[in-house]
Protein backbone atom coordinates (compact mmCIF):
# COMPACT_ATOMS: atom_id res chain seq x y z
CA UNK A 1 0.00 0.00 0.00
CA UNK A 2 1.29 3.46 -0.84
CA UNK A 3 2.12 6.12 1.72
CA UNK A 4 -0.56 8.58 2.92
CA UNK A 5 -0.10 11.95 1.21
CA UNK A 6 -1.58 15.26 2.36
CA UNK A 7 -2.56 18.25 0.20
CA UNK A 8 -3.84 21.58 1.47
CA UNK A 9 -6.19 23.92 -0.39
CA UNK A 10 -8.17 27.14 0.18
CA UNK A 11 -11.84 27.10 -0.82
CA UNK A 12 -14.29 26.76 2.03
CA UNK A 13 -17.00 28.66 3.87
CA UNK A 14 -18.76 28.27 7.21
CA UNK A 15 -22.40 29.16 7.78
CA UNK A 16 -23.67 28.34 11.24
CA UNK A 17 -22.53 24.77 11.81
CA UNK A 18 -22.08 23.81 8.13
CA UNK A 19 -18.66 24.17 6.53
CA UNK A 20 -18.68 23.71 2.77
CA UNK A 21 -16.59 24.30 -0.32
CA UNK A 22 -13.91 22.48 -2.30
CA UNK A 23 -11.22 20.29 -0.78
CA UNK A 24 -9.59 19.89 -4.21
CA UNK A 25 -9.91 21.63 -7.59
CA UNK A 26 -9.25 19.74 -10.82
CA UNK A 27 -6.38 20.74 -13.11
CA UNK A 28 -5.33 23.54 -10.76
CA UNK A 29 -1.58 23.51 -10.00
CA UNK A 30 -0.30 22.99 -6.49
CA UNK A 31 2.52 24.94 -4.92
CA UNK A 32 5.96 23.38 -5.41
CA UNK A 33 5.94 20.12 -3.42
CA UNK A 34 8.90 18.02 -2.21
CA UNK A 35 9.51 14.40 -3.23
CA UNK A 36 12.31 11.85 -3.53
CA UNK A 37 12.26 12.62 -7.28
CA UNK A 38 12.78 16.31 -6.58
CA UNK A 39 10.43 19.29 -6.28
CA UNK A 40 7.29 19.03 -8.40
CA UNK A 41 3.96 20.63 -9.21
CA UNK A 42 0.85 18.49 -8.98
CA UNK A 43 -2.60 18.60 -10.57
CA UNK A 44 -5.66 16.40 -10.15
CA UNK A 45 -7.60 14.92 -13.05
CA UNK A 46 -11.41 14.92 -13.00
CA UNK A 47 -12.62 11.58 -11.67
CA UNK A 48 -9.55 11.01 -9.47
CA UNK A 49 -11.77 10.64 -6.38
CA UNK A 50 -14.76 8.84 -7.98
CA UNK A 51 -13.85 5.25 -7.14
CA UNK A 52 -12.77 6.16 -3.63
CA UNK A 53 -16.01 8.05 -2.93
CA UNK A 54 -18.03 4.97 -3.89
CA UNK A 55 -15.90 2.51 -1.92
CA UNK A 56 -14.56 4.11 1.24
CA UNK A 57 -15.31 5.98 4.42
CA UNK A 58 -13.74 9.43 4.61
CA UNK A 59 -13.10 11.51 7.71
CA UNK A 60 -12.81 15.27 8.21
CA UNK A 61 -10.19 16.52 10.67
CA UNK A 62 -8.64 19.72 11.85
CA UNK A 63 -5.01 19.90 10.71
CA UNK A 64 -4.82 16.25 9.50
CA UNK A 65 -4.94 15.21 13.16
CA UNK A 66 -7.18 12.21 13.87
CA UNK A 67 -7.41 13.38 17.48
CA UNK A 68 -9.49 16.30 16.11
CA UNK A 69 -12.31 14.59 14.15
CA UNK A 70 -14.91 16.98 12.77
CA UNK A 71 -17.12 14.75 10.58
CA UNK A 72 -17.28 11.52 8.59
CA UNK A 73 -19.13 10.14 5.60
CA UNK A 74 -21.99 9.67 5.25
CA UNK A 75 -23.33 10.88 8.60
CA UNK A 76 -21.97 14.43 8.87
CA UNK A 77 -19.68 14.76 5.82
CA UNK A 78 -20.93 14.79 2.25
CA UNK A 79 -18.45 14.53 -0.62
CA UNK A 80 -19.00 14.62 -4.36
CA UNK A 81 -17.14 15.36 -7.55
CA UNK A 82 -18.47 17.99 -9.92
CA UNK A 83 -16.91 19.71 -12.92
CA UNK A 84 -14.80 21.95 -10.65
CA UNK A 85 -13.45 19.45 -8.13
CA UNK A 86 -14.03 17.61 -4.86
CA UNK A 87 -16.97 19.36 -3.22
CA UNK A 88 -17.64 18.86 0.49
CA UNK A 89 -20.17 19.87 3.10
CA UNK A 90 -19.80 18.99 6.77
CA UNK A 91 -21.79 19.72 9.88
CA UNK A 92 -19.33 20.79 12.57
CA UNK A 93 -19.83 18.99 15.89
CA UNK A 94 -20.97 20.82 19.01
CA UNK A 95 -17.66 20.01 20.71
CA UNK A 96 -14.81 22.16 21.93
CA UNK A 97 -12.78 21.70 18.74
CA UNK A 98 -15.85 21.94 16.46
CA UNK A 99 -16.77 25.22 18.15
CA UNK A 100 -13.14 26.38 17.99
CA UNK A 101 -12.91 25.72 14.24
CA UNK A 102 -16.18 27.59 13.59
CA UNK A 103 -15.09 30.54 15.78
CA UNK A 104 -11.62 30.70 14.19
CA UNK A 105 -13.10 30.75 10.68
CA UNK A 106 -15.80 33.25 11.63
CA UNK A 107 -13.19 35.50 13.24
CA UNK A 108 -10.86 35.33 10.26
CA UNK A 109 -8.05 33.58 12.16
CA UNK A 110 -8.43 30.53 9.92
CA UNK A 111 -9.15 31.46 6.33
CA UNK A 112 -11.20 28.39 5.40
CA UNK A 113 -8.25 26.63 3.78
CA UNK A 114 -8.69 22.95 3.10
CA UNK A 115 -6.49 19.93 2.57
CA UNK A 116 -6.93 16.29 1.70
CA UNK A 117 -5.05 13.12 2.60
CA UNK A 118 -4.84 10.25 0.12
CA UNK A 119 -2.98 7.18 -1.08
CA UNK A 120 -2.06 7.08 -4.72
CA UNK A 121 -3.55 4.33 -6.88
CA UNK A 122 -2.56 5.80 -10.26
CA UNK A 123 -0.54 8.86 -11.21
CA UNK A 124 1.60 10.12 -14.07
CA UNK A 125 4.99 11.84 -13.78
CA UNK A 126 6.45 13.92 -16.59
CA UNK A 127 8.93 16.68 -17.18
CA UNK A 128 7.41 19.91 -18.52
CA UNK A 129 10.25 22.18 -19.49
CA UNK A 130 12.46 22.47 -16.42
CA UNK A 131 9.69 21.44 -14.01
CA UNK A 132 8.69 17.99 -12.81
CA UNK A 133 4.91 17.53 -12.94
CA UNK A 134 2.69 14.90 -11.32
CA UNK A 135 -0.91 14.23 -12.30
CA UNK A 136 -3.18 12.36 -9.87
CA UNK A 137 -5.46 10.04 -11.85
CA UNK A 138 -6.91 7.72 -9.16
CA UNK A 139 -6.52 8.07 -5.39
CA UNK A 140 -7.86 6.50 -2.21
CA UNK A 141 -9.23 9.53 -0.38
CA UNK A 142 -8.68 9.07 3.37
CA UNK A 143 -9.57 12.46 4.82
CA UNK A 144 -10.21 16.14 4.26
CA UNK A 145 -8.94 18.71 6.75
CA UNK A 146 -9.35 22.33 7.77
CA UNK A 147 -5.79 23.73 7.73
CA UNK A 148 -3.75 26.94 7.88
CA UNK A 149 -1.54 26.52 4.78
CA UNK A 150 -2.84 25.20 1.45
CA UNK A 151 -0.99 23.29 -1.26
CA UNK A 152 -3.66 24.32 -3.78
CA UNK A 153 -4.56 28.02 -3.76
CA UNK A 154 -7.68 27.57 -5.93
CA UNK A 155 -9.84 25.99 -3.21
CA UNK A 156 -11.40 26.89 0.17
CA UNK A 157 -14.56 26.86 2.28
CA UNK A 158 -17.20 29.00 3.96
CA UNK A 159 -19.43 28.70 7.03
CA UNK A 160 -23.22 28.98 6.45
CA UNK A 161 -26.03 29.90 8.81
CA UNK A 162 -27.29 32.30 11.40
CA UNK A 163 -23.79 33.46 12.36
CA UNK A 164 -23.35 35.20 8.99
CA UNK A 165 -24.52 38.59 10.32
CA UNK A 166 -22.34 38.25 13.42
CA UNK A 167 -19.33 37.30 11.26
CA UNK A 168 -19.90 40.29 8.95
CA UNK A 169 -20.20 42.63 11.93
CA UNK A 170 -16.97 41.25 13.48
CA UNK A 171 -15.05 41.69 10.22
CA UNK A 172 -16.42 45.24 9.81
CA UNK A 173 -15.45 46.06 13.41
CA UNK A 174 -11.93 44.74 12.81
CA UNK A 175 -11.62 46.84 9.63
CA UNK A 176 -12.91 49.95 11.43
CA UNK A 177 -10.46 49.38 14.29
CA UNK A 178 -7.59 48.80 11.87
CA UNK A 179 -8.38 52.01 9.96
CA UNK A 180 -8.84 53.92 13.23
CA UNK A 181 -5.53 52.59 14.60
CA UNK A 182 -3.65 53.57 11.44
CA UNK A 183 -5.18 57.07 11.53
CA UNK A 184 -3.86 57.53 15.10
CA UNK A 185 -0.23 57.09 14.05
Amino acid sequence: MSQLELREVDSSSVEGRVLSGYAAVFRSPSVLLPSAKGPFVETIEPGAFSRSLREGRVWAYYGHDDRWPLARTPETLQLSEDSRGLRFSMTLPDTTYGNDVAALIEGGVLEGKMSFGFRTKQDRWERRGDALHRTLIDVDLVEVSVVREPAYAATGSSLRGMNELTTSRCRLALRVRAVGDSDMK
